[in-house]
């Protein structure tokens, strides 16, 4: 697959907001990481995420390097 060796994978899924939860579903994105996964590349990800959601990727998903658009 082509995304197998790029340098940069750029995610960008749906992440609806749950008012009665207050959290939003990041499972869109997780479901794509897990598609493309591939540890040498950068991983964008350009989808309304909570604070501290890259760093949870890093240490569960072992994804090298996930990146948020800023």
């Amino acid at each position: 697959m082509a995304y197998s060796a790029a340098d940069f994978v750029v995610i960008a899924a749906p992440t609806n907001y749950d008012s009665t939860t207050q959290h939003f579903d990041t499972s869109a994105v997780e479901n794509v990481i897990d598609l493309v996964y591939n540890p040498e590349a950068i991983m964008v990800i350009k989808s309304t995420i909570p604070v501290g959601y890259t760093k949870s990727i890093r240490e569960n998903i072992a994804v090298a390097r996930p990146v948020p658009e800023m």
